[in-house]
């Protein structure tokens, strides 16, 4: 966990309790990676049968994109989602950050995947940032 992701869960929960207290059903955008318009994707594509070993690396490695992306001065929330055949898609949530330092983060993070040396034939990860 991060520092950003530590007072983000903090804020949320206290957010949602209050939310919840008076019947608003907005506490639910807290966990609908849509509601945040500024944000990073992470997509594997190409991973075959290798599936499982890409999402590995994947979930091996985030944790570096989180730092960085904190570094670029962005509170980060991400959102891993079900991986449906073929493909696995994550989205971290973006609060605040420099766009070239977020784009930097993206660029590296996708850069270290492509250069990974088990990395099997055909899997990609893009990495987009949206802006």
């Amino acid at each position: 966990m991060t520092r950003s992701t530590l007072a983000l869960l903090h804020a949320e929960l206290r957010r949602a309790q209050t939310l919840r207290a008076a019947g608003d059903p907005a506490w639910m955008a807290a966990v609908d990676p849509s509601a945040h318009p500024r944000r990073v994707e992470l997509t594997l594509q190409g991973c075959g049968e290798a599936q499982a070993e890409c999402v590995g690396w994947l979930e091996g490695h985030v944790m570096g994109l989180l730092l960085a992306l904190e570094d670029a001065g962005a509170r980060v929330r991400p959102y891993p989602r079900s991986l449906p055949a073929g493909e696995a898609c994550w989205t971290i949530g973006l609060e605040g950050g420099e766009s070239p330092a977020i784009a930097a983060a993206a660029g590296a993070f996708a850069g270290a995947f492509a250069s990974w040396a088990d990395r099997p034939e055909g899997a990609e990860l893009l990495v987009r940032p949206v802006e």
